[in-house]
């Protein structure tokens, strides 16, 4: 048994119990990303004026649809505190993998046959200088952050692939690898905003 001063215990444990009987889920999923520049810090509460402030500036832009978005199980490493308890697991690296599928052209003056490559390369090479939000299906935004209130820090690649069609033919793939230091998906990160409350992007993203 852990030492447990009563001090220690002085605490209201959250209940999950619902009054109602019907028994629900979420059924949502990472329908895009969004890359934010790294000297921004998201207000809070984020307003919908606040950050359609935001993209009007290009200080936030959103992806493609995503397809294969995959959530890797965490990393953990041990933290032993005393001989007396088992050691603490911290979770330290958490990887998500995914495709972009759609093209992207721009015609008329100044076409451009590429814009998706153009997009992805960007990210590519400001990597170091972006954070990374999830958007759901549904128009919520989730945003991971650190203790301080900063993006959570992540690593960023992107390549371009080929996926064999089984009639024959092929279809270009743009795969992404991101890796955060920590869990993006720790359930202390709730929705901040939902897209559809911003009149410019409703329905848009």
């Amino acid at each position: 048994m852990s030492i447990c001063p009563t001090a220690c215990a002085d605490f209201e444990m959250v209940d999950v119990k619902a009054a109602a009987c019907k028994i629900e889920y979420r059924k949502v999923n990472i329908r895009c990303l969004a890359f934010y520049k790294c000297d921004v810090k998201l207000p809070q509460p984020l307003t919908p004026s606040a950050l359609e402030a935001l993209v009007t500036a290009g200080a936030i832009v959103f992806s493609n649809e995503l397809v294969n978005v995959t959530v890797a199980d965490p990393t953990y490493e041990e933290r032993k505190l005393s001989d007396s308890r088992p050691a603490e697991q911290e979770i330290v690296e958490r990887q998500i993998t995914f495709e972009d599928r759609i093209k992207v052209e721009t015609t008329g003056a100044g076409a451009n046959l590429f814009l998706d490559y153009d997009f992805w390369q960007d990210k590519l090479e400001h990597r170091s200088q972006l954070n990374y939000a999830f958007v759901m299906n549904n128009g919520d935004v989730v945003a991971p952050v650190d203790d301080y209130g900063v993006g959570l820090p992540a690593t960023f690649q992107m390549h371009r692939n080929f996926e064999n069609l089984s009639r024959g033919g092929a279809i270009e793939i743009k795969a992404g690898t991101l890796t955060f230091q920590g869990d993006p998906l720790s359930m202390k990160y709730k929705p901040i905003i939902n897209l559809n409350e911003v009149a410019s992007l409703a329905g848009k993203w």
